[in-house]
């Protein structure tokens, strides 16, 4: 079990040794040794973490998907 304030340390220092991977992989790698730490939390580490987000951004500015309904088979638009 970790303290709270261990979490960050730990999953920055784990960020550094895989080389910037996912959360997914994150968690897979830290599973093995801690217990308590999720996909989610170490989503949320991720996306605060300055030097991970300069890296990685994430643009949140993308335009919605609209759906396209055709009234006919194989009508063209």
């Amino acid at each position: 079990m970790l303290r709270s304030s261990e979490v960050n340390e730990i999953v920055a220092g784990e960020i550094d040794r895989a080389k910037g991977s996912g959360a997914a992989n994150l968690a897979c790698d830290l599973k093995e040794n801690f217990v308590g730490l999720s996909r989610d939390k170490i989503q949320n580490i991720l996306d605060t973490d300055e030097s991970h987000y300069h890296r990685n951004p994430n643009f949140m500015n993308k335009a919605t998907l609209k759906p396209v309904r055709a009234r006919n088979v194989h009508i063209r638009h």
